[in-house]
C-alpha cells in the first residue's frame, strides 16, 4: 500500500493493481436500539466503497470507540454487523459510523442507544442500623437517573421484594423510611430495586443490617481502644476514678468520680482511644494539694484518676470530643479535696472539697453538660470525737460530721442500669465514701454504689475500700474505686 497526496494505491510487486476508494456511509438500519437488546446482531451498514476486510467502528460523542467484533461483507453496498453490548451504558449518543479498508469514511450521527437507568450506588450494602438509631439512620440512596432525563419510577421485585421488617419502600423516590423492628442478632436483609424510565429497566441488589443492641462495660483500668464500625449516635456513660478517705481513719470519706451520661454521642466508623481512671489510693504521697490539674491524669494520688473517652490517657482537656469523668476529690482539706465529687473535710473545721464536674474550665463543655458531681460535707472539729464529713456522689452532696461524735455520710451514687445494664456494679456508681472520725462516735456510711463505710476510732481503725469499677470513694482511710466506661448502641 502506498500513499501519494491522500490517495492509497495497492500494488502487486511493480504492477499497480487498483485505486483504493474511500467508503460512503448512508444508512445502518435499524438506527436505535435499546441497552437491553445489546448485542444487536442482522444490523445493516448501507452505502458504498466497502470491500471484504472492511472494519467498523462506532465513535462516541465524546470521542469514545467501540471496535464493531463482527462484521460480514454483502457487497461493495452492504454491510451486515453484530452491535456490541459494550456501547451500552456509555451515554454518547449518537454514534458516528465509520468503515475503513483501509481507507476510512464516516457516517455521522447514525446510530442511537436508549440507555438503561444508572443507579447511584453500587450493588452491596446500603448501611447499617444500631439498636440505638433505628428511627433515626443515615443510608446510601437506592435512587436511580436516566441518560436520557425520563423519568425514573420503582419496584421491589423477587428475590427478596422487601426492606427490612419496620422499613418502607417508596416507589416514587426509592426513599427508605420508617423505624426498623428490634433484632435479638444481627440481621441482614437483601433485596432487589428495579429501576424504571419508560421502556428500560435495571436491576440491583442492596441490604440493609440491622444491629441488636450492644450494651456493654470496659473495666480495665488504663489506656485501651473501641472500634466503632457505623455513623450515628451512641449512649456513653465515663465515670472518673474515686478518691480515697485519705491517710487516716479518721479522715473524711473520699469523693466519688465525676460522672458524665451523655445520652447521644456522635461516632464515625473508627477506632477510638479511652483511658479508665484507678480509684485514689490512700498510701500514695501525692495529695494534690492544688486539687484536679490537667497534666496529672496517669499519675497514681490520693485523689481518683480522670476517665477519658477519646484520647489514651488521663489528662483532663477541653477537646470538643473528649468526655472527661474527673476523678474524686480525697478525703482532706480544700482545695486538695476538689474533685468530680469532693471528698468530705478532714477532722478540721471548715467546708468538704467541691464538686468540680458540673463546671470545670479544664474539660469539654459536653462532659459539664451531661456531667454528675456534688460537694463533700464539712466538718466541725467539736469533741469529743472529732467528726469528719462525707464525700460527695453523682446522686448528692456530702453530709457534714455533726454534733461531736457522728461523721458525715457519702452522698448518694447515680444508678444508670435501665440504660446501660448491671453488668457491672450493678449499673450503678460514684456514692460518696463515709467519714471517719477520732476517737469514738460513730462513723458515716457511704452513699451506696460500691462507696466505703467510714470507721469510728479511726486512729487504729480504717474505713472500707471502696468497690471496684464502681467510680466510689473509698471510707476514711482507704481506696476509691476505679472507673468504668459504658456504652450502648
Amino acid at each position: 500500500m502506498t500513499t501519494y497526496k491522500s490517495i492509497k494505491y495497492n500494488f502487486s510487486g511493480t504492477d499497480l493493481q487498483d485505486v483504493v476508494g474511500q467508503p460512503v456511509i448512508s444508512s445502518i438500519t435499524p438506527s436505535s436500539t435499546s441497552q437491553s437488546n445489546l448485542p444487536l446482531s442482522s444490523v445493516v451498514i448501507a452505502g458504498s466503497g466497502f470491500t471484504p476486510s472492511s472494519t467498523v467502528t462506532l465513535i462516541g460523542a465524546s470521542g469514545t470507540t467501540v471496535a464493531v467484533p463482527t462484521v460480514a461483507y454483502n457487497n461493495a453496498n452492504q454491510l451486515t454487523v453484530t452491535i456490541p453490548a459494550g456501547i451500552g451504558g456509555l451515554n454518547e449518543d449518537p454514534f458516528d459510523v465509520k468503515v475503513e479498508n483501509p481507507v476510512s469514511g464516516q457516517g455521522d450521527n447514525l446510530f442511537s442507544v436508549d440507555d438503561n437507568p444508572i443507579f447511584a450506588t453500587p450493588a452491596g450494602t446500603l448501611g447499617t442500623i444500631v439498636d440505638s438509631s433505628r428511627g433515626s439512620y443515615s443510608l446510601s440512596p437506592a435512587t436511580a437517573t436516566d441518560p436520557e432525563g425520563v423519568t425514573v419510577t420503582y419496584s421491589l421485585v423477587a428475590p427478596g421484594p422487601a426492606v427490612s421488617p419496620g422499613l418502607s419502600f417508596d416507589t416514587t423516590n426509592a426513599a427508605i423510611t420508617g423505624t426498623a423492628a428490634a433484632v435479638p442478632a444481627d440481621t441482614t436483609t437483601t433485596f432487589r430495586v428495579r429501576a424504571t424510565a419508560g421502556a428500560q429497566t435495571a436491576d440491583r441488589d442492596f441490604s440493609i443490617t440491622v444491629k441488636a443492641p450492644v450494651q456493654q462495660y470496659l473495666t480495665t483500668a488504663g489506656a485501651g481502644t473501641y472500634t466503632i464500625s457505623h455513623t450515628g449516635n451512641v449512649k456513653l456513660l465515663v465515670v472518673g476514678g474515686g478518691g480515697s478517705g485519705s491517710g487516716g481513719g479518721h479522715s473524711g470519706g473520699g469523693g466519688a468520680g465525676g460522672m458524665v451520661d451523655h445520652p447521644s454521642y456522635a461516632v464515625t466508623p473508627q477506632t477510638y482511644n479511652y483511658y479508665i481512671g484507678q480509684g485514689g489510693d490512700y498510701t500514695s504521697p501525692v495529695n494534690n494539694p492544688s486539687g484536679p490539674d490537667n497534666t496529672s491524669g496517669n499519675t497514681v494520688t490520693k485523689g481518683g484518676q480522670h476517665s477519658n473517652w477519646g484520647t489514651a490517657n488521663g489528662d483532663m482537656v477541653t477537646t470538643s470530643t473528649v468526655l472527661c469523668g474527673i476523678g474524686g476529690g480525697y478525703g482532706g482539706a480544700v482545695p486538695g479535696s476538689d474533685g468530680g465529687s469532693g471528698g468530705g473535710r478532714d477532722h478540721s473545721n471548715g467546708p468538704g472539697g467541691s464538686g468540680i464536674q458540673t463546671n470545670s474550665p479544664l474539660i469539654s463543655a459536653d462532659s459539664r453538660t451531661h456531667g454528675y458531681g456534688n460537694n463533700g460535707g464539712s466538718a466541725p472539729y467539736s469533741g469529743p470525737a472529732h467528726p469528719s464529713g462525707g464525700g460527695g456522689g453523682a446522686g448528692g452532696a456530702g453530709n457534714a460530721g455533726s454534733g461531736g461524735n457522728s461523721a458525715g455520710n457519702g452522698g448518694a451514687g447515680r444508678s444508670v442500669s435501665s440504660t446501660y445494664g448491671s453488668g457491672t456494679n450493678s449499673g450503678t456508681f460514684c456514692g460518696g465514701g463515709g467519714g471517719g472520725t477520732h476517737l469514738g462516735g460513730s462513723g458515716g456510711s457511704g452513699g451506696g454504689s460500691g462507696a466505703g463505710n467510714g470507721v469510728s476510732t479511726g486512729n487504729s481503725n480504717r474505713g472500707n475500700a471502696a468497690a471496684v469499677n464502681s467510680g466510689s470513694g473509698g471510707g476514711s482511710g482507704n481506696n476509691g474505686g476505679s472507673g468504668v466506661i459504658g456504652i450502648v448502641f
